[in-house]
């Protein structure tokens, strides 16, 4: 099969892997081709079996993930409890803008390591499985007790951690301030930038003001930086 396959195919399907998926102008843009290229080398992925495609909505484009055999090809073995990869309808446009957000990040910033939210737990899970200390998780309280809490993104670069959430819908204001607070606080990241939709963005915001008398400062300025996100803005 990896003779079929070029170095553009196996570079698409490590990033496709670490989100629900991802659109055909994504995955051009990722790899700096023309959507007719993509669509081409997707349709060859499918072929082999290593991506499935479906058209989650009437009036929606294609969509395509990873299947489990093209997991299985870029990381050897297909992790425990593996999440199911493909949209989920109810956070589908969360999803869908995230990824156009980690597209444009690495693009940008070729020399940083990105990792979805999937790949971060599948590396968390390895480490645990070997008595190793966990690289992502972050620890929240909740209810009285620590949690573990992933972000949507992490972009790492020499051994630093850069951290991008977005949050496309209003989230509870007491959960927002503590997630908040809990990547400010953590001495494993290095920055965190939230975006948000215009229609989270005024809680976002308003959070924000709260923490911000307290906020950590790296380079001068807050360790947490917030910005509207609104779709060709970037």
């Amino acid at each position: 099969m990896l003779g079929l396959l070029i170095d553009r195919d196996l570079k698409l399907l490590r990033f496709m892997g670490q989100w629900q998926f991802m659109q055909v102008a994504q995955c051009a843009r990722y790899l700096g081709c023309s959507e007719q290229v993509a669509r081409r080398r997707l349709r060859a992925l499918k072929q082999l079996g290593l991506v499935t495609v479906v058209v989650p909505f009437a009036d929606m484009k294609q969509v395509y993930w990873v299947t489990t055999e093209g997991i299985k090809l870029v990381r050897g073995v297909v992790p425990a409890n593996s999440p199911k990869l493909g949209p989920k309808l109810s956070q589908f446009e969360h999803d869908r803008i995230l990824v156009d957000i980690a597209v444009d990040f690495a693009v940008a910033n070729q020399d940083y390591d990105i990792y979805g939210e999937i790949e971060m737990r599948r590396v968390d899970a390895e480490a645990v499985a070997q008595n190793e200390s966990t690289r992502f998780a972050i620890k929240r309280w909740q209810a009285a007790r620590q949690v573990n809490v992933f972000p949507d993104m992490s972009a790492v670069k020499n051994g630093r951690r850069f951290v991008i959430e977005y949050e496309h819908t209003q989230k509870d204001r007491a959960r927002l301030q503590s997630l908040m607070s809990a990547y400010a606080n953590s001495s494993e990241v290095a920055a965190i930038k939230y975006y948000a939709s215009p229609a989270a963005f005024p809680q976002l915001s308003r959070v924000y003001e709260h923490l911000l008398p307290n906020l950590p400062h790296v380079g001068g300025k807050p360790k947490v930086q917030i910005e509207q996100y609104e779709e060709g803005s970037e």
